[in-house]
């Protein structure tokens, strides 16, 4: 199983993580796309491309929304070419990057089309102009040139070049079956728990087969909130703000998806209500309360170092191909939280080298 981080940091601070990474021995970085809330995400995997030369890179994840497919499609092929073929694109609906627009998630019929469009870009095929590009925008027809585009692509792109794989974002059934089909590999946003991911393995594999599909020729992943410490409580509250945040998704409309106890039920509909999006992810955000105790230890990984490495071989013997571990992140004057971070460098990815 492939140890992927899920980190951010300013472009200016990009070539220390990267190279960090790698020394450590991580096989990946997924870089998240929040414009509001973080600074350009390609320039930042650019630079990570430019500091290294093992390290995988990606997005973690984008959305249909903020840029048109070619564009999407256009900026991660050039990251593959830079880096020579390191680069894999992550799609998700869409989360804080659209909030902070003002805007919900993406409609699973709208994320379907953005994914069929962005992974035939990826492919050097022509794609159809679509009539959602032309909402409140006049056609080229209408400037009567002499010669006109009737099909989009990108022309640069060799067809003989290395395909980007798809990757999808999913934790709601809809959103894993339309991932099963057309992705390379899914995220599972379920978290650790092992029930749930089950369940959404199982859900990807069986519309896999309904489309006439290999059911084992889609790579899986995880999203996991890791953190070894050996205090299970300051584990805890390092994990707090991570595992709401991954949390939240399986109740983003109100009602949780897939299988959940009564106990449960009722922390998610909490979260629903309290989650702060100002505070996305923060360890010492005031919804990062609201968890009990049970709840981080199922839906994350904390505890000793052996403890968290037998949790991640847990997932590994479902199926999972890959754990994209999210750090807890504040100060680095917080001693609890740079020994944790030693923890998973020293002890915890060693395991999986």
């Amino acid at each position: 199983m492939e140890i992927w981080a899920m980190k951010y940091v300013p472009p200016t601070g990009m070539v220390d993580l990267a190279t960090s990474l790698e020394r450590q021995g991580w096989h990946g970085l997924l870089v998240p796309d929040s414009e509001c809330l973080s600074e350009d995400v390609f320039t930042g995997l650019t630079i990570a491309a430019l500091s290294t030369t093992r390290l995988k890179l990606g997005t973690g994840v984008t959305n249909p929304y903020t840029r048109h497919p070619a564009v999407t499609a256009g900026a991660i092929a050039s990251l593959d070419k830079l880096s020579g073929g390191r680069a894999v694109l992550g799609v998700g609906r869409g989360d804080s990057s659209l909030a902070h627009l003002g805007l919900a998630p993406a409609a699973p019929d709208v994320f379907e089309r953005f994914l069929r469009r962005v992974k035939a870009y990826l492919a050097g095929e022509a794609v159809p102009f679509d009539v959602e590009d032309l909402r409140g925008r006049q056609p080229v027809s209408t400037l009567g040139l002499a010669g006109r585009p009737t099909e989009s692509r990108l022309h640069w792109l060799e067809k003989t070049d290395r395909r980007v794989p798809l990757e999808v974002a999913a934790t709601g059934p809809r959103v894993i079956r339309i991932g099963a089909r057309i992705a390379d590999r899914l995220l599972f946003g379920l978290g650790a728990d092992h029930d749930r991911l089950a369940w959404g393995i199982d859900l990807a594999r069986k519309a896999r087969e309904e489309d006439g599909l290999d059911s084992c020729g889609l790579s899986l992943a995880a999203f996991v909130n890791v953190v070894p410490h050996p205090n299970r409580a300051v584990a805890r509250r390092l994990a707090s703000g991570g595992v709401t945040a991954f949390s939240r998704f399986s109740v983003m409309h109100g009602k949780p998806v897939g299988p959940v106890d009564f106990t449960t039920a009722q922390t998610l509909g909490k979260i629903a209500e309290v989650y702060r999006m100002n505070d996305h992810g923060r360890h010492d955000a005031p919804h990062a309360t609201v968890l009990p105790s049970e709840h981080i230890d199922r839906f994350g990984i904390v505890g000793t170092p052996n403890s968290c490495i037998q949790r991640l071989r847990d997932l590994e013997g479902l199926g999972i191909d890959r754990a994209i571990i999210l750090t807890p992140f504040g100060s680095d004057d917080d001693p609890d939280l740079v020994r944790s971070h030693k923890y998973m460098a020293d002890e915890v990815l060693p395991a999986f080298a």
